[in-house]
């Protein structure tokens, strides 16, 4: 299980930062009960990430994600995880 602290928010992206490294990929995808198959891209920068693109937009939409939230996610293998929890700040 990897967490991840939001740092920011918005319509466009996600920015997190992570303690551990947990992903080399350009693309995390998943499957979220109420949207369905979702793929964010990735763009990583020491130990920060920042997430985006249309899937985002839907999920941001729909989760409404902030600052200081925290995001957990489990079950990493080859660009797909199990879980992408939100946890509210």
């Amino acid at each position: 299980m990897v967490r991840l602290l939001v740092v920011e928010a918005n319509e466009r992206e996600l920015k997190v930062t992570f303690t551990e490294p947990f992903l080399r990929a350009r693309e995390l995808m998943f499957r979220d009960a109420g949207l369905g198959p979702l793929a964010f891209r990735c763009a990583q920068r020491e130990n920060r990430m920042t997430f985006s693109g249309a899937d985002w937009l839907k999920y941001q939409q729909r989760y409404r994600i902030r600052g200081g939230d925290t995001i957990s996610i489990e079950g990493i293998a080859n660009n797909q995880c199990e879980t992408f929890e939100v946890i509210r700040a």
